[in-house]
């Protein structure tokens, strides 16, 4: 479940290529009119007919990051222009824009203005979880062996991301481990001193799970992804804290202690 270090760098490049090349461009071609009026040649996406269709996931975001903002700039341009193309001294075809450098870190802020992390956060349903009154030293132990057998056999197998490219990546697969062990989970007796424990390790997962659904549309919405990238990582420092917590109650409590 933990990211590579080098995601930001990886997922930037694809927002680079997605947003500046085949998403502004084509945007500035439509807004234009015709396509000799870019000096910059297009770059197609890469053709992924190689690889495996995975099923397609559906994204809980519920706008397209990537459009909304490229619309937004691609406007913006278009203001600097407002003759249209010029003719440069070479008889060139040009259009006032911003380096595409700028024009990225520009698209970028522009999403972190509009990107909503709160969409992401799952709410465990309170009415599903399984509490009982009995908090005796050996019903918690069992408590804690049943999650810790859980998330070992849930995840056993699960798929690592491939940053590197990540359309060879099964989200598929990686989703279903979360379906598995939240599932299993609702299905958990809960001591109630447990229980805001447990409530939260349901919301966390389920949030987890969220992000990699958005990671796995990363083709149709590379800004997106690349914000939930960022708040995957936020969530997962979310669970080492609220582990760390348990493993302290855990200690405290003499819970394993004959």
């Amino acid at each position: 479940m933990k990211a590579q270090i080098s995601y930001k760098n990886i997922l930037k490049a694809t927002l680079a290529t997605v947003i500046l090349v085949t998403g502004l461009l084509t945007l500035l071609i439509w807004i234009f009119g015709d396509e000799s009026y870019l000096r910059t040649e297009i770059v197609r996406s890469p053709n992924l007919s190689n690889f495996e269709e995975f099923k397609k996931i559906t994204s809980p975001a519920k706008s397209n990051l990537t459009n909304d903002i490229s619309e937004v700039i691609a406007r913006e341009i278009a203001e600097l222009n407002p003759q249209g193309p010029t003719q440069g001294s070479s008889d060139e075809t040009q259009i006032a824009a911003l380096d595409p450098e700028k024009l990225l870190d520009k698209t970028i802020q522009e999403g972190l203005k509009n990107f909503n992390p709160d969409q992401l956060r799952y709410q465990a349903g309170l009415s599903q979880i399984q509490s009982t009154e009995s908090n005796i030293k050996e019903k918690q132990a069992e408590y804690f062996e049943e999650i810790n057998d859980i998330v070992n056999t849930a995840f056993k197998n699960a798929e690592t991301i491939n940053y590197a490219y990540l359309p060879e990546t099964n989200f598929q697969s990686i989703i279903a481990s979360y379906d598995d062990a939240i599932g299993r989970l609702y299905k958990t007796k809960v001591p109630s001193d447990l229980l805001a424990y447990h409530i939260n390790l349901i919301s966390l997962l389920g949030t987890h799970q969220n992000v990699y659904a958005v990671l796995a549309n990363f083709e149709d919405d590379p800004l997106q992804a690349y914000l939930a990238a960022d708040f995957g990582l936020q969530i997962e420092n979310e669970i080492v804290f609220l582990s760390n917590d348990m493993n302290q109650y855990i200690k405290d409590n003499e819970i394993f202690e004959n």
